[in-house]
């Protein structure tokens, strides 16, 4: 039996893994970013005890079906995770782009002198 082959303190850490998990999904329909990373960096370090574990068992001779069904849960887990981590990345560089564009034109128009004092300046990105 599962229950009996692993310590209370592996179940725990599947615990707060699966809690994570939820809580990553959460922060994501609030698209609370820095939420998402701090969630995701601690289900790594979870994953990250867990994974050893797991692969102890993985030539032991009593090793049951039950251990590849949390073996392969787990491994969906990182990827999901490793998949979060690469979108926020790639979110992260398109914001810090897109502000680095913004104050590019900020610094644009703040240095343009219309010659004529009625003159106006329009941003036609804006």
């Amino acid at each position: 039996m599962l229950t009996t082959t692993y310590s209370a303190g592996f179940w725990q850490t599947i615990t707060r893994l699966r809690s994570s998990s939820r809580l990553i999904l959460s922060a994501l329909e609030h698209d609370d970013v820095d939420e998402v990373e701090r969630l995701s960096r601690a289900a790594e370090r979870d994953m990250a005890i867990i994974r050893p574990v797991i692969e102890a068992r993985a030539d032991d001779p009593d090793r049951n079906p039950e251990d590849a069904q949390l073996a392969e849960m787990v491994a969906g887990l990182k990827d999901m995770n490793d998949r979060i981590l690469e979108v926020l990345a790639e979110k992260r560089r398109e914001t810090l782009d897109r502000l680095g564009e913004l104050r590019s034109n900020r610094l644009r128009l703040a240095h343009y002198r219309p010659e004529d004092q009625g003159s106006q300046v329009i941003d036609r990105k804006g």
